[in-house]
C-alpha cells in the first residue's frame, strides 16, 4: 500500500485537449512576416525610381532614348514585384490560418468523439 508515495499527475495530461490547443495558440507571437516587409520596401523603392525616372524623362537632353526610359521601366517592375510579394504572402497567411482553424475544429470534434481517424 506504500506505492502511492511516488504517484504524481502531470499538469499537461490533466488538461482537456481544448485547453492544450488554447495554450499552443497563445504561444505564437503575432507579427508581420519578413517577406511582407521586403515587398513594402520594394514598392517604396519602385515608387522612388519611377518618380525620378519621370523627372529625368521630362528634363532629358541629348542622348539615347533608352537611358531615359529605363528608370521608368525599372520602377514599374519593382512596383509589380513588390505588390506581388505582398499579395502572395497575405494570401498564404489567410490560407494558413484557415487550415489551422480547420485542424483545430477536427481535433475538437475528435476529442468530443474520443476517437481519432487516420486519413
Amino acid at each position: 500500500m506504500e506505492s502511492n508515495e511516488n504517484f504524481s499527475v502531470d499538469e499537461d495530461s490533466a488538461k482537456s485537449p481544448e485547453e492544450k490547443l488554447e495554450v499552443k495558440n497563445e504561444e505564437k507571437p503575432k507579427k508581420k512576416t519578413v517577406d511582407v516587409l521586403k515587398g513594402i520596401i520594394l514598392v517604396g523603392i519602385g515608387l522612388v525610381v519611377l518618380i525620378l525616372g519621370f523627372f529625368l524623362y521630362k528634363k532629358r537632353s541629348e542622348g539615347p532614348k533608352i537611358v531615359f526610359i529605363l528608370p521608368i521601366v525599372i520602377g514599374i517592375v519593382l512596383l509589380i514585384t513588390g505588390s506581388a510579394i505582398i499579395s502572395f504572402n497575405v494570401t498564404m497567411e489567410k490560407l494558413r490560418k484557415a487550415a489551422e482553424e480547420k485542424a483545430v475544429a477536427e481535433l475538437k470534434k475528435a476529442a468530443a468523439d474520443k476517437t481519432l481517424e487516420v486519413k
